[in-house]
């Protein structure tokens, strides 16, 4: 599935590239088989309606064909395999002139993206996450090597070019991106923020194509990132060309990511600078969750703003704890059974509820969505804990807790990938 924003008329023939729907490479091969057995039911339902039935492997493999052949960076005097972040589907090119000026000009409130957060003229290898996950499923399923080969070029390349050689950050996430043109981090408002926007779920690939980039931005996450060192405090804003880390926003859903990197640069290089790093952050939000309330808890301490907040970073901790020594280990999993039983303990009355609670599960910054409710089972961590959706929950018994979500916040994260789903199935 390729999800477009919202257009307006002028802004017609305008279409985000990099928007596909996946998963751990490694559950890749039975994500496509789900998905193609469900998008067969809707053929064979459209057929006995006397609808044409449609291929949709093809229709997958041809954006994909499309965005190798036609949506790379063919800009500016180095040319590269970085897929471009936004394309003209009648030129198949990167916006320019008049039309980029009409796409810039979209107002948040019509395309539900911040006009400094697009990434219009190159591209984000966090935003375009699925597409890579998509490559390397297309790989595996139909056995045409081709496809993991350009998500690797295009990979190894990003990481081995978009890096600050004063931070170690990569130009990423977010608020940063890599300008085509100019063969430069995209000079625009926020341009210099490192904050994640997703989970980077291909750390394994990513390590074997460039270790070295990789070590270094484990490293300069830890120095560059994390403003207070002996408390673990954090802001999920940092400067990417310079030294500028904070301590006053330390989001739960950001620690996780930063856990879930340092795990996998622990695995690859032994360094215990990582176990530090994770068991400084570990312990700060166990603080902030004790003395905040007893649940996860995001938003910023200069301004007050503090709330109850998701418990995704159990995720991440199920998925990281392996990767650490024993007793690291237990104490992440300890932390990780915590937050799921306050979280089900607090909301269990919310199952059903009507009208809905506010911020049960948010993704965003603290706020849920607008619009109608999706119940979401919780599993035990040893059957779900080190997967983003757990395919075996589909054909398991309903799990042991529901608890409720909004469902427009809940489409962003769990189907199109930019959030893990804890220990869930969506019903």
């Amino acid at each position: 599935m390729i999800l477009t924003p919202r257009r307006p008329a002028a802004a017609e023939g305008f279409s985000s590239s990099c928007h596909v729907g996946s998963r751990r490479q490694r559950l890749l091969v039975a994500a496509l088989h789900v998905l193609l057995t469900l998008l067969a039911t809707v053929a064979g339902a459209a057929a006995a309606q006397g609808e044409p039935e449609s291929d949709y492997l093809k229709i997958v493999r041809d954006y994909a064909d499309a965005m190798i052949t036609h949506g790379r960076d063919i800009y500016g005097r180095e040319h590269s395999p970085l897929f471009a972040e936004a394309l003209d589907r009648r030129t198949m090119r990167m916006l320019e002139g008049e039309g980029l000026a009409k796409v810039a000009a979209i107002p948040h409130a019509e395309w539900s993206i911040r006009p400094h957060d697009r990434m219009i003229t190159g591209g984000n290898p966090q935003h375009c996450q699925n597409l890579y996950q998509i490559l390397y499923g297309l790989a595996a399923v139909t056995g045409r090597r081709r496809y993991a080969d350009e998500a690797d070029r295009s990979l190894r390349f990003f990481f081995q070019h978009c890096q600050s050689p004063a931070t170690g950050l990569f130009c990423w996430g977010e608020h940063a991106g890599w300008d085509f043109r100019t063969e430069k981090r995209i000079d625009k408002p926020a341009g210099n923020i490192h904050e994640f926007y997703r989970p980077w779920v291909l750390w394994d690939r990513s390590w074997q194509l460039a270790p070295e980039p990789c070590r270094r931005f484990a490293v300069g996450l830890w120095e560059h990132q994390i403003g207070n060192h002996p408390t673990g405090d954090y802001s999920r804003h940092a400067a990417i060309d310079s030294h500028g880390p904070g301590t006053e926003a330390p989001y739960a859903r950001h620690g996780r990511f930063y856990i879930e990197t340092w795990a996998a640069a622990y695995e690859k290089t032994q360094d215990e600078v990582f176990l530090g790093a994770i068991e400084s952050v570990l312990n700060g939000l166990e603080r902030a969750r004790l003395h905040e309330g007893g649940m996860l808890v995001g938003g910023s301490k200069r301004r007050g703003r503090r709330r109850p907040y998701d418990v995704s970073l159990a995720v991440s901790l199920g998925n990281a704890a392996v990767k650490v020594p024993p007793e690291l280990r237990a104490k992440m999993q300890d932390v990780a059974a915590t937050n799921d039983t306050v979280f089900a303990e607090l909301h269990a009355e919310a199952a059903g509820a009507s009208p809905a609670p506010d911020n049960l599960w948010s993704n965003a910054y603290g706020a849920g969505g607008g619009a109608g409710w999706i119940p979401v089972g919780t599993s035990d961590r040893s059957t779900a804990g080190s997967d983003y959706i757990n395919l075996k929950l589909m054909s398991e018994p309903i799990p042991r807790r529901t608890v409720a979500t909004r469902s427009p916040t809940a489409c962003r994260d769990y189907i199109a990938g930019c959030e893990s789903v804890p220990m869930a199935l969506s019903r």
